[in-house]
């Protein structure tokens, strides 16, 4: 069975799996064939993606006319690495009885069907055919364009816990109620720093079961192949992902966490006309944080990773400087008042990498948390979300007081203090 070289190594450069292992086996697809694996971080705990690509050389017999001859007929299990150096240095390039080109690159010794990632798939398919119904009319749907998605994906990615004790807070939320009428709200913090964006949607109804749905870490598919659109669903504890690229379909299917997300609508402070801020030139910073990069020295009994910014006149740049003792950097921006905040490096910079050119900060009343502001698709192109990340800066009343917190345990009812967003949302 020949197939395409170039499409082979396309579908290898979408996928990081778990053990290097993927599934082969025909499609439902005419001409296709689907890929299946699991991503690493989550490493089979009830999780599997599938890439579905027409893998057929041009002209070759793979497939045709349904002959067993022409299909994988059984599925096989593969090391994708090996078969991706193998593939690399062919001209042909034929697959037959595990191996490519004569070279084995199945999985040795394993019966396909009882291999964990066969397994977790068939207990995934079982309960999703179950309700695939139920999925199909499920009021918590999601559709997000692709540059929302990709960026939804990424940026979560930053601020979800990995705390053991506190798993309920060990992914994302997806919540079809907090973000009130018409938005949809996407959620993920460890405690010391939290990202909300907003989506808002045409149509949305409340969900009859539940509103808000917990994505483990690791599970969001965002493949680097430009998608053309991205559907989110959930139901009976169970999230699905549907993803049409150009050159291939993504599907993952996985199980949603338990527990109750915190109420993280708290945490985010009240912006009035009298609230304090400055803003940062996101380029500016990068070039003072590059230069002073070298001073950032963790070890020892005294961490070197808190950044100072220093605004002592609101009409001169902000000054960036490592422990105050090291060399000061000027940056681009504007304060309404004279002000200095000090953060941990790990909290700051998945605030401000983000690609989005300018950050505003609002000094929240207690001075124990800012709110940084972005405004979404008004300063990046193809962005329709609202964006909003809380940090916490480095506590001088209370030193080492820097969370949000939020309880040890995922207790019943689990806030974040805090102020009100939902009367600050964009118009």
């Amino acid at each position: 069975m020949e197939f395409d070289k170039k499409m082979f190594l396309f579908a290898a450069s979408q996928i990081k799996a778990y053990k290097d292992v993927v599934l082969l086996r025909d499609s439902e697809s005419d001409g296709c064939v689907d890929i299946l694996y699991a991503p690493k971080a989550a490493q089979l705990r009830q999780c599997v993606h599938t890439m579905t690509v027409r893998l057929a050389a041009s002209g070759s017999g793979l497939f045709d006319d349904g002959s067993p001859a022409g299909k994988l007929n059984k599925p096989v299990l593969i090391y994708l690495n090996r078969a991706k150096q193998i593939v690399l240095k062919a001209d042909v390039c034929v697959f037959e009885d595990g191996r490519i080109n004569g070279i084995p690159v199945a999985v040795d010794g394993s019966d396909s069907s009882c291999h964990p990632l066969a397994t977790t798939l068939a207990e995934l398919r079982d309960v999703y055919s179950s309700r695939i119904e139920a999925f199909r009319k499920s009021p918590a749907t999601l559709d997000m364009g692709r540059d929302d998605w990709a960026y939804a994906v990424s940026e979560c990615a930053k601020f979800e816990s990995s705390d053991p004790h506190r798993e309920f807070m060990n992914g994302t939320c997806f919540d079809f109620y907090g973000g009130g009428a018409g938005f949809v709200n996407i959620v993920a913090t460890d405690g010391r720093k939290l990202i909300l964006l907003g989506k808002a949607v045409f149509q949305k109804g409340a969900s009859t079961e539940k509103d808000t749905f917990i994505v483990p870490t690791g599970y969001l598919l965002a493949p680097d192949s430009g998608c053309l659109s991205v559907r989110i669903q959930f139901f009976g504890g169970l999230g699905r992902v549907a993803i049409r690229a150009e050159d291939c379909l993504f599907e993952s299917l996985f199980v949603l966490a338990e527990g109750n997300f915190p109420n993280y609508r708290k945490v985010i402070p009240e912006i009035t006309d009298k609230t304090q801020w400055f803003t940062l030139c996101a380029s500016s910073f990068t070039d003072a944080v590059n230069s002073v990069k070298s001073f950032m020295d963790i070890r020892g009994d005294t961490p070197k990773d808190v950044i100072h910014i220093n605004a002592e006149d609101p009409k001169k740049p902000a000054i960036v400087s490592v422990n105050e003792t090291q060399t000061n950097i000027a940056v681009k921006g504007e304060a309404s008042r004279p002000m200095r905040l000090s953060y941990k490096w790990e909290h700051l910079s998945p605030s401000l990498f983000d690609g989005l050119p300018l950050t505003k900060f609002y000094l929240d009343g207690s001075k124990k948390a800012t709110l940084v502001l972005a405004g979404g698709g008004k300063v990046k192109k193809g962005l329709t979300l609202d964006i909003v990340k809380v940090l916490m800066p480095v506590g001088e009343d209370i030193p080492g007081e820097d969370e949000f917190r939020i309880p040890k345990a995922a207790d019943e009812g689990a806030d974040i203090q805090g102020g009100d967003y939902e009367n600050n949302r964009r118009g």
